[in-house]
Formats: structure tokens, sequence, C-alpha cells
């Protein structure tokens, strides 16, 4: 019981915007720095980056976006050593948090269909279209699966995040679910 009280959301993904205002390159020039980089400018208008922390998506004039990092510090440390081999100045303070994705464990079996029923101006539940429960609120939302695991999304903060993980937690032990 008291795992289920405790638990702690984990972050899994960040998307951070970056634009590097000194950027003087063309995409098609990255190449030569970058071999292993993925520039089809008849596929899609970005360059592709993939480091071993985070994916750059690169696009014309020094906008990045930096997608898979598993924290703020992952990605302003890959935009950092992508500006290094660039020898370009390292900013951030262009960085905008698009979103941020957290997953948590509730450590029990829920019910979807009896609490989407019970509750469905809380959760809404569509198996036959995908096996979680909605939960929405503003512009984050929850997926929470039968086996009590939960992702969260559309969020800007970790801060977030967790105000959210307590609100469905406190949510579903109020309604007898945990």
């Amino acid at each position: 019981m008291m795992d289920t009280l405790n638990n702690k959301p984990e972050i899994s993904n960040v998307v951070i915007k970056y634009h590097l205002t000194r950027f003087p390159f063309k995409l098609a020039e990255l190449s030569e720095y970058f071999p292993s980089i993925d520039y089809r400018p008849k596929r899609f208008s970005g360059a592709i980056l993939k480091f071993e922390t985070a994916c750059l998506l690169i696009f014309n004039y020094g906008k990045i976006n930096v997608v898979g990092a598993k924290s703020i510090e992952c990605a302003d440390s890959t935009i950092a050593a992508f500006c290094m081999k660039l020898n370009l100045p390292i900013e951030f303070h262009n960085r905008q948090i698009v979103n941020m994705v957290g997953t948590s464990n509730f450590k029990r079996k829920i019910n979807l269909d009896k609490l989407s029923r019970e509750k469905p101006r809380m959760f809404e539940y569509y198996p036959e279209l995908f096996p979680a429960a909605y939960y929405r609120k503003e512009k984050s939302k929850c997926l929470l699966f039968h086996t009590g695991k939960m992702i969260i999304t559309g969020c800007k903060t970790y801060k977030d995040i967790e105000s959210l993980n307590n609100e469905v937690r406190l949510c579903l032990l109020l309604y007898g679910y945990l």
C-alpha cells in the first residue's frame, strides 16, 4: 500500500526548442562535421542528427528541436556538444520547453471499464480504440493503463507532471481503485 501512496513519476522524454542566433551553416554543409547526419530535403525540411542521449532536428536559421532527452540537462549537454563540434557559442537563453513526458506506476491493477462508467467526466475509456483511459487537464493528458502504469504528457515542468500524478493518484484512492 505504501508503494502506491508514494509513487514518484519519472521523466521519460523532454522536447525542447532552441534557437541559435549565430548559425552560419546551410543544412547540407553539416555533413562535413557530422557524417551520420540525415538530410533529405525532399522528405523532411530539417536535418536529423542522433546522439546517444537525444536526437536533434535541425532546421534553417539555427532552429533546433531536441527530442528523446531524459532531462533538461541532458538536452542542454547535447546542444552543447553540437555547438562545440561546430565551434559555435553555446546559447541556452533561447530555450523553450515544448513538452515533458513522465511515467508513473501505481503497482496495482485498475478496472478501467468500471472506472470510466463510474467517473465518465474524469476518465474516458474506449477499449476498442486504445487500451488506456484518458484523464485530461487543460493542456496535459494522462494515459492510465489497466496494469496501473500511467503516462503523463503535455507538461512543461516536472512540477506539473508531479501535480498531475498526485491528482490522479488521489482520485483513484478516493474512489477505492488503489
